[in-house]
């Protein structure tokens, strides 16, 4: 059935192949006794890199967690339209986040414009700050300070 939904030329359908994903996967750890991560437990600010965040992990995120970026996705993901009504910034389908982005790397982070900094230097970064204070006047408010990041390489 999940090669179904993401072989469908729509994007909103083939999106919803991973919802069928995050239940199957916790579905399966509870079957059989493995644990789920639990973003929830997040205790300092953090923006996180991804290789996906299902509507589950997106549910969990706290007021540490400042953004995340992932590598799939797009503006019609669940995690994406759940980030957006928590006016958490996200950028999504950031192919090669996961390579180009170290545990530890600053970022700068523009989800507006769709735009991740690593290691921004110090341009760009009051760039961002400037930027900031007329994003927080749309519904979507991004925060375009500079976090440490984690890592989540779970596929």
């Amino acid at each position: 059935m999940i090669a179904m939904f993401e072989s469908m030329d729509n994007d909103y359908f083939r999106e919803r192949a991973a919802d069928i994903k995050d239940v199957t996967f916790r579905m399966l750890c509870n079957l059989l006794g493995l644990e789920i991560p639990d973003l929830s437990s997040i205790s300092e600010p953090t923006i996180i890199v991804a290789h996906d965040l299902t509507p589950s992990d997106t549910a969990q995120l706290n007021e540490y967690v400042k953004g995340f970026v992932t590598e799939i996705g797009g503006k019609t993901s669940h995690s994406a339209i759940m980030a957006n009504s928590l006016e958490i910034p996200a950028v999504v389908g950031t192919a090669g986040a996961l390579d180009a982005i170290n545990n530890g790397d600053i970022i700068g982070l523009d989800a507006i414009d769709g735009e991740v900094f690593v290691n921004p230097d110090e341009e760009t970064t009051a760039a961002l700050k400037k930027k900031k204070p007329n994003i927080s006047k749309r519904k979507r408010t991004p925060d375009s300070d500079q976090r440490q990041i984690d890592h989540d390489r779970r596929s």
